[in-house]
């Protein structure tokens, strides 16, 4: 994993859906250029009335259990914009299986071949597969056209090229050597696996939650939200086709309670990478770590209830609690 990699300027580029319009201080209205704005318009209309089925993806294969459930378009609910099924207990330990099957290979490919991987991505969603993402942000969650263009596009672009530009960097420093020795450091990914689970509300956030631990050389279980699948696998399609390996990120929607149970009892769970509810952190919490350190306790208890998004990141083990401790900062890379 050694060596150093050159990272393309990760820096924002124009909005294609935005423009100034009026005085220097007017308002930025959307006004896409001609071929951007026709390509959106076209992948509006193709989504018009028809029902995309999602399947869980487990070892690169399509599987659908008969725990149908349906994706309703938030300004329409008589269109189903997406079919899927939920995973069950099973199915997500067979997940598990797959992603800890292709762990060790994943960890051991140079970073700069992963960083490559979400590059391509990025590149992709800034081009060829924007309007898609795009259109299906704003049929699928309800998004205008601003709203998708800030989330589904920038923010996850940047997410996929920032990631990429810090892990090079991070590889690229190095510890300072003597005459007589010679210091390195190696970053490696944690030894089982990742649990994502992703919000409604952002598109880019689900992709960024699945997407960095895999970038550090994790395999993930992402469990995206019912009411954000058709965007979740417009991403998820995206990062295949820009060369991620099938296991390393296994698609597994399932229902909440059914998917933490899973993952938390399972003695290979080594990283929660979450974002949402209050409510639900907990739920999470609990079980992975029965009798949390007092300093989480104290933390959970300042949380602010107006606070409607947290994310966290929990070190899970079989051991007893005392003996965990330790690896907490190994895993802060997540």
């Amino acid at each position: 994993m050694g060596g150093s990699g050159q990272c393309p300027s990760p820096f924002p580029r124009p909005s294609l859906l935005l423009a100034q319009h009026g005085a220097l201080w007017g308002p930025r209205l959307p006004c896409a250029a001609p071929a951007p704005r026709s390509a959106l318009a076209q992948a509006l209309a193709d989504l018009k009335g028809r029902t995309e089925n999602i399947p869980c993806v487990v070892g690169g294969e399509e599987v659908w259990t008969g725990a149908v459930r349906y994706q309703l378009s938030p300004f329409n609910h008589a269109h189903k914009v997406a079919k899927f099924c939920y995973a069950d207990k099973d199915l997500i330990n067979k997940a598990i299986n797959a992603a800890l099957a292709a762990r060790k290979e994943w960890d051991l490919k140079p970073v700069q071949d992963r960083a490559q991987i979400f590059l391509k991505a990025a590149d992709m969603l800034s081009g060829p597969r924007r309007a898609e993402v795009l259109a299906k942000t704003m049929v699928g969650q309800g998004k205008t056209v601003i709203q998708a263009e800030i989330d589904a596009a920038a923010e996850l672009i940047d997410f996929f090229r920032f990631n990429a530009k810090y892990a090079l960097e991070l590889e690229s420093s190095q510890p300072i050597s003597v005459d007589i020795s010679t210091n390195s450091m190696v970053y490696r990914g944690l030894e089982g696996f990742v649990a994502a689970i992703s919000p409604f509300n952002f598109t880019a956030i689900g992709g960024n939650l699945a997407g960095a631990p895999a970038l550090m050389g994790n395999v993930v279980l992402w469990k995206p939200s019912d009411t954000a699948l058709l965007s979740s696998y417009a991403v998820y399609r995206i990062l295949l086709e820009a060369g991620l390996p099938p296991n390393v990120i296994q698609f597994v929607p399932a229902d909440g309670p059914v998917f933490g149970d899973a993952v938390t009892s399972n003695q290979h769970f080594c990283g929660l990478n979450f974002t949402g509810s209050v409510g639900v952190y907990p739920s999470l919490l609990l079980p992975a770590c029965p009798h949390p350190d007092p300093a989480v306790q104290h933390y959970e208890h300042m949380l602010p209830s107006s606070l409607a998004d947290l994310q966290t990141l929990c070190w899970v083990s079989d051991l007893p609690l005392e003996a965990i401790k330790p690896q907490g900062p190994a895993s802060a890379m997540v």
